[in-house]
């Protein structure tokens, strides 16, 4: 049944403690919270949830008897667990259940990715240096708690259309569509119009960019380098290739340009007055000296200005890099513009050790904040479902709004369509323009 994935979750850790299965295997010293889970599964037999996830309780028992006997195995959850009733408890729970039965950070199991190249998103955030603090601050109209210092999209109509201290008045939105994508669209539809000022940087001009006082495209893909910086994050092989642009730009501004000069502005700078070139200098040697490398050495050595440079700096200062001349034979953006066909330095090797950034170093397997949604997901057990579930999907020829507005791709019949059982449907009358198939 949608939306039951975290209540069958609980109910496999529960027969894993039930029946003695539960092995932590080699990260067993970094982990704690281990009969917080335990108390909190026993609530959850498989005989209590069966009928909410439509999954017989001997079938329960039997797939995690099984997932926990084999060799190995790897329980994976992505966009479907997270966007949902119990998303967060749910992507807790995979984690739980690979943890318990030793495949977490295993060959076969569950493991982190190891890139050649790291992201700026895998830098520290200085915002959280003293440790991860939750619910800092709650939204100015819902009190929706602040999450790393983010709230829910489906604040956003809300923040800009309803008055006082606070409401937000200006947005810039980069390559978004939130019109179609976020919660409650037609009210941000509408909201939109109201803002002060809303600058958009994109290539197409649709749902949402239509809004906007100022449009500012950047590159297409063609006319710029690629280098991917966030797959590989989760690659099973630590792979990476770049591509030199297709086409030529011409003296067009390329984004990183766009984004540096408006940053400049939002800041009080005036356009006049706003060196891009200075800010990419400073930016980019306040970067290097966080990867422990000479800012001064690292400018002398870089290949052109924006990404291309920083590109450089992440595969330097990344796992197989040559750290500015330090490592013989270390990889540099020359290796990759030598090699077309992109690097392989091979697979996924376990890291929790090397990663973990806990205050004492272990991973809490029972965070507070999590077990105290378990609740409410014991409500929904316990309370009957009457009728149809309504749940959404997603389709290749759009993959959310990415390629929305690539017509060759969209174009034909509407896929915008309801998928119904003809048991179900024939069940219920249908409205007059309704048209059933099947």
């Amino acid at each position: 049944m949608p939306g039951t994935d975290a209540a069958f979750l609980l109910a496999m850790a529960h027969v894993l403690f039930a029946d003695g299965l539960v092995d932590l295997g080699d990260i067993a010293g970094h982990v704690e919270g281990i009969e917080a889970v335990r108390a909190v599964a026993a609530e959850f037999p498989p005989e209590r949830v069966e009928t909410t996830c439509r999954v017989p309780a001997d079938t329960i028992r039997r797939i995690t008897r099984e997932y926990a006997a084999a060799p190995s195995a790897a329980l994976y959850g992505r966009i479907g667990t997270c966007n949902q009733e119990f998303g967060t408890l749910t992507s807790w729970l995979v984690d739980v259940v690979n943890i318990l039965t030793g495949n977490f950070d295993r060959p076969g199991g569950l493991m982190f990715g190891n890139p050649i190249a790291w992201g700026v998103n895998s830098l520290p955030n200085p915002a959280l240096a003293d440790g991860v603090r939750l619910g800092q601050w709650k939204s100015r109209v819902r009190g929706i708690p602040e999450v790393l210092g983010q709230v829910p999209v489906s604040c956003m109509a809300e923040e800009i259309d309803t008055p006082g201290p606070g409401q937000i008045r200006a947005l810039v939105t980069i390559a978004g569509n939130p019109v179609i994508s976020a919660p409650g669209a037609a009210r941000l539809d509408a909201a939109l119009d109201d803002l002060d000022c809303m600058i958009s940087i994109d290539n197409a001009l649709n749902e949402t960019t239509r809004h906007a006082h100022v449009l500012l495209p950047g590159l297409s893909a063609l006319e710029q380098h690629h280098f991917d910086d966030l797959i590989p994050m989760w690659q099973v092989r630590s792979a990476q290739r770049f591509s030199e642009p297709v086409f030529d730009p011409g003296d067009r501004p390329h984004e990183w340009e766009i984004l540096t000069r408006l940053g400049a502005m939002c800041a009080g700078i005036r356009d006049a007055d706003i060196d891009v070139d200075a800010f990419d200098d400073g930016y980019f040697a306040a970067l290097a000296e966080t990867k422990g490398v000479d800012p001064a050495v690292a400018l002398a050595q870089s290949p052109g200005r924006g990404p291309l440079r920083l590109l450089d700096l992440q595969i330097r200062t990344g796992p197989w890099g040559d750290r500015y001349g330090e490592v013989a034979d270390g990889l540099t953006l020359q290796s990759f513009r030598a090699a077309p066909h992109g690097i392989d330095k091979g697979p996924m090797v376990s890291r929790v050790p090397e990663i973990l950034e806990t205050e004492n170093r272990r991973i809490d397997l029972a965070p507070e904040i999590v077990l105290a949604d378990v609740p409410r997901l014991a409500a929904r057990v316990d309370r009957a479902v009457d009728g149809l579930l309504l749940t959404s999907r997603r389709h290749l020829r759009s993959n959310n709004s990415w390629m929305h507005n690539v017509q060759v791709l969209v174009k034909g019949k509407d896929r915008c369509t309801l998928l119904i059982h003809p048991d179900d449907a024939r069940a219920r009358p249908a409205s007059p323009t309704a048209r059933w198939r099947g």
